[in-house]
């Protein structure tokens, strides 16, 4: 029996190649087919009545009085504010930012100096959920000065621009 085991199984390895379950290519995916299409000016003129065509550009004015009423009321409600350059209440919001970032950072260098006085550290490893200062304390110091003088640059390039644009220095204050 083990004799006529041997035969069978090599007559069994070379037929076994030679029979593929997959003897068809696959089939190609059908390619889908683009068709171009004219649009008349009526068509144009019912897509833009639903709103669903957008221009750019300058639109034509409207012609409604009611759209002119609203207009004049708005204008009488709020001044236009100046051109952002010529503005000193911009200057004095984007001022705002900036002291509010130094003082963050201002209280976050008082803590890490306050704890390395006392030998403790903040933090045990590295906190991944809000962004990291450093590796360690001392490191940590060095990034947020550093954070201290960019803030200060652009204090000062701010209070560079108010000069050249004729804002008196007071309106940064």
């Amino acid at each position: 029996m083990n004799r006529l085991a041997l035969p069978l199984l090599a007559l069994l390895a070379l037929a076994a190649p030679t029979t593929s379950l997959a003897s068809e290519l696959p089939a190609r995916a059908a390619t889908p087919t683009v068709t171009k299409r004219v649009w008349t000016s009526e068509e144009v003129e019912a897509l833009r009545t639903k709103g669903l065509i957008s221009l750019i550009g300058q639109q034509p004015p409207a012609e409604t009085p009611s759209a002119e009423a609203a207009s004049t009321e708005l204008a009488v409600a709020r001044a236009p504010r100046p051109v952002r350059a010529k503005d000193p209440e911009w200057y004095a919001e984007q001022l705002a930012v900036y002291r509010a970032a130094m003082e963050v950072s201002e209280a976050e260098i008082h803590l890490v100096r306050r704890e390395l006085g006392n030998a403790r550290y903040w933090e045990a490893g590295i906190n991944l959920v809000k962004e990291n200062t450093g590796i360690t304390p001392d490191s940590g110091l060095e990034i947020l000065d550093g954070r201290n003088r960019v803030v200060l640059g652009k204090i000062d390039a701010l209070g560079e621009q108010a000069r050249r644009n004729h804002i008196p220095p007071g309106a940064l204050r």
